[in-house]
C-alpha cells in the first residue's frame, strides 16, 4: 500500500451502522466514495448485527488492481450499514469493492463473499453519488 498506514473509524450514524475509512493523509488531495445498503434474510427481514469486511481497490490494470483501504463493521439492528470512503493521493477514478458478510453467531445463514462491486471516487465531500448494494443471506 504504498507505505501508508491504513485505519478505520467505526461510528454510528442516523439509521444505520456506519464507518468511514480511510487511507493516512499525504496530502490534501482527497477522493470519496459512499457504499450504503442492507442486508436481510430471505423472507426481507433484516440482519441485525452482521460483520462486514470491506476492500476498496482500483480497477484491474494488466490484472492487477491496488487495494486502496480496507476494514470491518457492524450492520444496524435493521441490518443496514454505509461505508464512507476517503481516500488520499489518488485521482478521481472508478473503483471496485469487495464485501465479505458474516451473519451473527446462532442465525442459522450463511456467509457470504461479493466483488466487483463498482464504486466512482470523486474529489468531492460529500461525494457525488452511492453505490447501493443490498443483501440477501441464505439459510444453512
Amino acid at each position: 500500500m504504498n507505505g501508508r498506514r491504513v485505519w478505520g473509524a467505526i461510528a454510528l450514524a442516523g439509521l444505520g451502522s456506519g464507518g468511514c475509512l480511510s487511507t493516512d493523509p499525504g496530502s490534501t488531495q482527497a477522493v470519496t466514495g459512499v457504499l450504503t445498503g442492507r442486508v436481510t434474510k430471505t423472507d426481507g427481514t433484516g440482519v441485525g448485527f452482521a460483520t462486514l469486511a470491506v476492500q476498496l481497490e482500483t480497477v484491474p490494470v494488466n490484472g492487477t488492481a491496488q487495494i486502496l483501504t480496507s476494514g470491518a463493521l457492524q450492520a444496524a439492528a435493521d441490518g443496514s450499514y454505509t461505508v464512507n470512503f476517503l481516500v488520499y493521493d489518488q485521482p478521481e477514478q472508478p473503483a471496485r469493492v469487495r464485501l465479505s458478510i458474516t451473519p451473527p453467531i446462532g442465525s442459522q445463514l450463511l456467509a457470504l463473499d461479493t466483488s466487483d462491486i463498482p464504486i466512482n471516487l470523486h474529489d468531492v465531500s460529500p461525494p457525488s453519488d452511492t453505490a447501493w448494494v443490498f443483501v440477501e443471506l441464505q439459510p444453512r
